[in-house]
């Protein structure tokens, strides 16, 4: 597995493919979100700031190597027809004439593609 950005990206992608793994999703993404704002890991931070225990995250990281956590992830990225990053797919279909309105308008394209997938307007979608 390889990280555009080197091993030290590997290393962040690695925990957060472990916190999805054994958190649901709103706690995966305050945790990935926390963690983005810094180059550094600030899992115990982050974990301290909304109250979640990391203990399985930290079990998961430590038992396994890089490769074989982030796998499954280099398995789905390549099954998209990607031409750089970030690639953003929706529904797993990547629209590479979308990709700069989906970037910059990511909550519009996607309470867009909802509405058309399920006739349904989410609560939190203009």
């Amino acid at each position: 597995v390889a990280c555009q950005h080197g091993v030290d990206e590997c290393e962040l992608n690695a925990w957060h493919a472990c916190i999805l793994e054994h958190h649901d999703v709103i706690e995966s993404l305050k945790l990935i979100a926390c963690m983005m704002r810094s180059r550094k890991n600030k899992l115990d931070k982050c974990a301290d700031r909304y109250n979640i225990n990391v203990t399985a995250v930290k079990d998961c990281k430590k038992s396994r190597s890089v490769d074989d956590i982030l796998q499954k992830y280099a398995v789905a990225t390549n099954r998209v027809p990607h031409s750089g990053v970030p690639a953003v797919a929706i529904d797993n279909v990547y629209n590479d004439q979308e990709q700069e309105y989906i970037s910059e308008n990511f909550d519009a394209a996607f309470c867009a593609k909802y509405e058309t997938k399920f006739d349904k307007k989410l609560p939190n979608c203009a």
